[in-house]
């Protein structure tokens, strides 16, 4: 007569179903987490022509994404709230003009526009400290940096770029506007005034104060 043996584990084929069950929902997890660590990180959108025309970003893991458009790419595009800290969006002709990027998170960000690009977008509550924004010809004409940190960003302009921008309670504190011309800057319209501090650098021809610009303590 056989004995069963006491006292040591008993494995079943239902114990064993559902160990091999709990180990592929684990590895579906962590395979996801690295998609979005890894993946959405490292994604490139690069397009001419009317391509991402209106497409919707909202809140997108978008973190050190590489951008770039040309002619009508990205117009209208929304990026609201959007991740897109260390982001490099370059564009020429069009691309991106009344894009929406309202709050989003642009951390050492560099957008740089030629032509008409980012014309009337909007980066109002967005965070742009220690950004970059270059921009030519007539990029970036209209936009609206309501409400926005541009806590140590820098922002270089030539021809009439930035002209009109507006600028209702933005943050410039430690900003770097020394190439921007004087004349551009006084375009620039609130009601509420933007604040700088000691630290913020104009041009030599620019007095903040008397276009109505408000100081704040370091």
């Amino acid at each position: 007569m056989s004995q069963t043996r006491s006292g040591g584990p008993r494995f079943t084929l239902r114990s064993a179903l559902a160990a091999m069950l709990v180990a592929a929902l684990a590895c579906g997890w962590l395979s996801s987490i690295w998609r979005e660590r890894a993946g959405v990180q490292a994604a490139t959108f690069a397009a001419g022509s009317s391509a991402f025309q209106r497409a919707s970003f909202e809140k997108g893991r978008l973190r050190g994404a590489v951008l770039s458009g040309d002619d009508a790419t990205f117009q209208s595009a929304r990026f609201d709230q959007a991740e897109l800290a260390g982001a490099r969006l370059t564009a020429s002709g069009a691309a991106f003009q009344a894009a929406s990027f309202d709050q989003a998170e642009l951390t050492g960000a560099k957008l740089s526009g030629r032509g008409s690009s980012f014309q009337q977008a909007s980066l109002a509550g967005a965070n742009l400290t220690s950004a970059a924004l270059v921009a030519d010809d007539t990029a970036f004409q209209g936009c609206s940096l309501a409400g926005a940190n541009l806590g140590h960003a820098t922002i270089q302009a030539r021809g009439v770029a930035f002209q009109s921008a507006t600028i209702d309670a933005a943050q410039f504190q430690g900003a770097n506007l020394t190439q921007l011309d004087p004349a551009t800057l006084a375009s620039w319209t609130f009601k509420s005034p933007p604040l700088f501090d000691g630290q913020t650098r104009f041009p030599a021809d620019f007095d903040p104060v008397r276009q109505g610009w408000k100081p704040v303590a370091k």
